[in-house]
């Protein structure tokens, strides 16, 4: 719901974990993606070859190639 107010320690509020790159973006906007999570620090080291929207991205090497 748009008017909806969440409070800051929810983890869907705009600040917390649903909202990050990891999260909600990195699959499609990135191709060989390896998010790289360590439980332990509960942080990513993120890693990716191409940043971008691309075919291989949902669809895998040499998508739509001839």
């Amino acid at each position: 719901m748009p008017d909806e107010r969440l409070p800051t320690d929810d983890w869907l509020h705009w600040t917390k974990g649903s909202m990050t790159w990891n999260a909600m973006c990195a699959d499609c906007h990135s191709t060989y993606l390896e998010k790289n999570y360590d439980e332990q620090t509960d942080s990513y080291n993120t890693q990716w070859a191409i940043i971008d929207v691309s075919c291989e991205a949902c669809h895998g090497y040499r998508a739509g190639s001839t």
